[in-house]
């Protein structure tokens, strides 16, 4: 009997782990092709970046319907359905013929980018419940990999000469066939929508909890648009000072996606030894580091790794703090996941045009210090939560 109850974890996990895979090679698909659109449609760096903001802004815009959208018809269906729309819309950019029509399939995608997350991370933080210890890390690392694997094939693509419209539909057809094996072994699989709540925090801690949820809002809105600088800016910074190849400038995403790989392959391990909020403030140290070395050391070489350190510093702060958010108290599960998922989308529509509109009035290198301070905000952001966590523990033992 145990061993068909561990077998079924096991299979939930897995399953889980291949829906986390396929929402990371959709996107990273496009990312090393960004450098062509904007020769393509002749862009500045400012309408790359409102381009790349249409993708927040459609989830800002309809993002807090996916609650509506799950309560209507199901977790498994509403998944299904949002991850089907979520890999045709992106796969019909390279056929669009205008810089608007771009923007708009990106809106498009933004919204169900949206449902998916919530989706993905409401089944997440269940499948975690079943195995009591955390689980956040390796799931949103199987999105990783996924990101790795669309960021490399676009990449070997594009050395091989193919065009951007025939990559499309083949990765388009490769995520449909992963999307039906889901679909299919996820069946009678729904998992009941609960969460846990630690065990050391008081569930009479309204005031507190609201204050916890808070924070960690703000805390997600900064994480993502850092987190996204690499997706975004990485390929165009190395065309523009090092004049490399497209081959090479793809590099520093998939450098930054194969080390959150690493980052959320150890950090649960390094959670469950040291706890979130040493491992946040590690990672946020980093991913400073790592920018600065973008920004100081002019060479392709340490430009490379330095987007690779963004990477490694930011693997586990986003899923931590979603893993965070699952477990506050008082406020009702579904809904926290659904909002937060969706104010995470702020710092995506606010970063890449302040970057792009800095970088056209200055350069892109000094638009990059913008990343820097977001780096210390969030620093000081962990510091509060921390405080908080330790009034809130004090108080509790009186």
């Amino acid at each position: 009997m145990n061993i068909k109850i561990n077998q079924n974890k096991q299979n939930k996990k897995i399953i889980l782990s291949l829906l986390f895979f396929i929402h990371g090679i959709a996107y990273a698909s496009l990312v090393p092709w960004i450098p062509e659109i904007k020769e393509k449609f002749y862009l500045s760096h400012y309408m790359v970046g409102v381009m790349i903001s249409a993708i927040p802004a459609g989830a800002i815009a309809l993002g807090l319907l996916s609650k509506n959208f799950i309560n209507s018809i199901g977790l498994y269906w509403a998944t299904n359905i949002a991850f089907l729309f979520f890999i045709v819309f992106i796969s019909m950019i390279p056929f669009a013929s205008s810089w608007y029509e771009i923007t708009l399939l990106l809106f498009l995608f933004g919204v169900f980018d949206a449902w998916t997350d919530t989706c993905m991370n409401v089944q997440a933080l269940n499948v975690q419940r079943l195995y009591g210890r955390s689980l956040i890390n390796q799931f949103h690392g199987a999105e990783s990999i996924g990101t790795i694997m669309g960021g490399a094939i676009a990449i070997s693509a594009i050395g091989f000469g193919f065009s951007m419209g025939q990559f499309s539909i083949t990765v388009l057809f490769m995520n449909l066939i992963i999307l039906i094996n889901y679909m299919t072994s996820f069946r009678n699989g729904n998992l009941k929508n609960q969460f846990p709540l630690r065990k050391n925090i008081k569930k009479s801690m309204s005031y507190t909890g609201t204050k916890l949820y808070i924070i960690a809002l703000i805390l997600l809105a900064f994480t993502c648009g850092i987190e996204d600088t690499a997706s975004i800016w990485g390929a165009i910074y190395m065309n523009d000072y090092y004049q490399v190849p497209s081959v090479i400038s793809g590099l520093p995403y998939l450098a930054c996606q194969v080390s959150m790989v690493i980052g959320r392959g150890f950090g649960d391990d390094l959670t469950n030894k040291f706890g979130s909020i040493p491992v946040l403030r590690t990672g946020i140290l980093m991913a400073a580091l790592g920018i600065a070395t973008v920004i100081i050391i002019h060479s392709p070489t340490f430009s490379i790794l330095g987007f690779s350190l963004i990477g490694l510093g930011m693997s586990v702060i986003f899923p931590l703090t979603i893993s965070f958010i699952g477990q506050i108290p008082n406020i009702n599960s579904k809904k926290r996941i659904t909002f937060a998922t969706w104010i995470s989308r702020v710092g995506l529509l606010i970063f890449p045009p302040l970057i792009g509109v800095l970088a056209d009035m200055t350069s892109l290198r000094t638009a990059l210090i913008t990343i820097l301070i977001g780096c210390l905000l969030v620093f000081l952001l962990i510091n509060t939560l921390s405080n908080t966590l330790i009034k809130q523990l004090t108080s509790g033992d009186k």
